[in-house]
């Protein structure tokens, strides 16, 4: 799926995805890298987040956005999930939560 544009960026977005050497404050992919680290820490390996989703849903959507970035030339020093929404914009309601219109 990432190589399909640009296979050369692709290997570099993933190794130094996985390195982490020579990124700086701005780096699409430093903001990434911290996020998973932190995800990772304080998970305490539970596979749902705190929105419900399963943690490689949320991880593959993370990575997607910071491809999108890379791909784009942007800088980014921050990547956030928020909750999941229907196509006309409502919340999605969670099982056990309630229901507010």
């Amino acid at each position: 799926m990432f190589g399909i544009k640009d296979d050369g960026i692709r290997d570099s977005f993933f190794e130094d995805l996985h390195s982490g050497q020579g990124l700086y404050e701005g780096n699409p992919i430093l903001a990434l890298r911290n996020r998973l680290c932190v995800d990772t820490l304080t998970s305490k390996n539970l596979e749902i987040n705190r929105h419900g989703f399963e943690t490689g849903y949320v991880q593959l959507i993370l990575m997607v956005r910071t491809w999108n970035v890379v791909r784009q030339g942007r800088s980014m020093t921050k990547i956030t999930v928020g909750r999941p929404r229907t196509l006309d914009g409502k919340k999605l309601v969670h099982p056990g939560e309630a229901y507010r219109p």
